[in-house]
């Protein structure tokens, strides 16, 4: 049998201990009965062990009705009655509802309570108030059987699952609470994608609280609250807004770091973008004493939120914080690890991981792509008069020049010492020579000055292009066909060169280069 598998713990708990407590129960009920009520009261004992044998799967009834496809209110509904049932079979056989056992309904009361909250408890017990009063006035009227402690009963047994509903509805509700907070923890850690946590804390926010209006805002640079994401509220209202004000509820929240909840909010802290919101509730985003931004909820009408929502709120907004810094961290660590140390421009190793998207993109859409290779001319000389560290500086301001005389599309590295690349996606052959002639025209005017007022250096540029699909065929070819460029234009000095057989345009000059 399965039973004979299971832990002699399980068979105490599920076998032992009913059998123990149904007997002994059974024993003190009938003692002193007729023996034909005896019979019946064990009989209803047998019956209430079939209806619920093994607790753990909920019955036999509940099983029952599982194999059915029932709903599971269904379920709990008909368990919750059985219960009642069973009881009320219990005090029959024992003719006990004029004793203090009518007390034993508070169990399936409290069974109610626990499967369907107060609503269920609520429903059960009112039913049994009403029956068990018609019963002591029929006994009363009919058999003259009054019953003096009737109405304290009664009260007690209603009393009784209000306070139980009560409870386990604050029971149920901190279990969703923290069931919720488990799953947001898992699904904010499952990303390091800020934008897509951003509406996901909203979206979680959405199904506990159901606010009317919810939106996270978060610090900026100049210490201000920008919207990142809203549930709500109307898009061209809030688009790029900026919270400034220093009277609004939502600045008072980050610079308090405290919650504010409002269950009427006054006309001072209205929200201009919201203004027929009643109640709300802000809480600030932070991680230890760095404010990250606030979080706010909004409904319509009054009252709507309590203690236990703003603290699921609180909680919420903990561990929101943690992964949104988490994800700031994870992404300014990636952009530095793109980085070049000393240029602050990106690397060789992002060069080349760019280079391969870029290069996929091409082929799908069937796109141009131009890549330009960039040496300094005689920078040996700049280390070997000024020293390395003016030689680095110069670099740095190379990297700068590059990077402003280019398209924030285009992606600028350094290749290796002093040599520089650039990537151009959608740009054809013609349009990167002419980028490549604006970049040595520009080199060969500016000054560099290592960092310092003392010095005055020139420097030129060689310069090889290259470009798909009008001189390379390949990522690799790509590359290789504007490095020979690149080493032609290194014999001539302070030049732009391509690949043999590219055509340049010469009608082309400086000024038609695209901004």
């Amino acid at each position: 049998m399965k039973w004979f598998k299971r832990s002699l713990d399980q068979q105490i708990r599920y076998f032992y201990l009913p059998i123990i407590v149904g007997t002994l129960l059974g024993m003190t009920l009938v003692s002193g009965l007729p023996l034909m009520r005896q019979a019946a009261l064990m009989s209803v004992l047998v019956l209430g062990g079939l209806l619920h044998w093994d607790l753990r799967d909920g019955g036999l009834l509940s099983r029952l009705m599982y194999t059915r496809g029932s709903s599971y209110n269904l379920r709990n509904y008909l368990t919750v009655g059985a219960a009642f049932l069973l009881v009320t079979l219990l005090l029959a056989a024992a003719d006990a509802f004029d004793s203090p056992l009518v007390m034993l309904y508070y169990i399936p009361i409290v069974l109610g309570a626990m499967r369907g909250g107060h609503t269920m408890s609520l429903l059960f017990s009112g039913a049994l108030t009403a029956g068990m009063f018609t019963y002591y006035q029929v006994l009363d009227r009919l058999y003259d059987r009054p019953f003096d402690d009737a109405n304290l009963y009664l009260v007690m047994l209603f009393a009784l699952s209000l306070a139980s509903g009560f409870i386990a509805n604050r029971l149920r509700r901190a279990a969703v609470d923290l069931s919720a907070l488990y799953e947001t923890g898992r699904a904010l850690n499952s990303t390091l994608n800020v934008a897509e946590i951003y509406p996901l804390v909203l979206n979680i926010v959405a199904l506990d609280l159901t606010p009317d209006i919810s939106a996270l805002f978060m610090m900026d640079s100049q210490n201000n609250l920008r919207i990142q994401a809203h549930q709500g509220l109307d898009e061209k209202l809030v688009k790029d807004m900026v919270i400034e004000n220093e009277r609004s509820v939502l600045r008072q929240v980050a610079d308090s770091k405290t919650p504010i909840s409002l269950s009427s909010v006054p006309r001072k802290w209205q929200l201009a973008f919201a203004p027929n919101i009643n109640s709300l509730m802000v809480v600030p985003l932070r991680v230890g004493d760095k404010l990250l931004g606030v979080l706010m909820v909004g409904r319509r009408h009054e009252h709507a939120y309590g203690y236990e929502n703003l603290r699921f709120l609180e909680a919420l907004a903990g561990q929101a914080a943690i992964s949104i810094q988490n994800a700031w961290l994870y992404r300014q660590t990636k952009e530095w690890a793109s980085r070049d140390a000393l240029t602050g421009i990106y690397n060789y190793r992002y060069f080349s991981e760019r280079l391969d998207h870029e290069w996929t993109r091409a082929i799908r859409y069937e796109k141009p792509l131009s890549l330009i290779m960039i040496d300094l001319d005689f920078f040996k000389s700049v280390n070997d008069n000024f020293g390395h560290l003016v030689g680095d500086e110069v670099l740095r301001e190379i990297a700068d020049l590059l990077q402003s005389q280019t398209r924030e599309t285009d992606i600028v590295a350094r290749y290796g010492g002093e040599e520089f690349v650039i990537i151009l996606p959608e740009t054809h052959f013609q349009d990167a020579y002419v980028v490549s002639e604006k970049l040595r025209d520009e080199v060969e005017k500016a000054v560099f000055t290592g960092g310092g007022t003392e010095h005055k250096i020139n420097l030129t540029l060689s310069l090889g292009v290259a470009n798909y699909p009008s001189s390379a065929a390949s990522k690799s070819d790509l590359i290789y066909q504007a490095d020979q460029a690149l080493y032609e234009a290194k014999s001539k000095r302070n030049a732009v060169a391509a690949p043999a057989g590219e055509l340049v345009d010469a009608a082309v000059t400086t000024a038609d280069i695209p901004s």
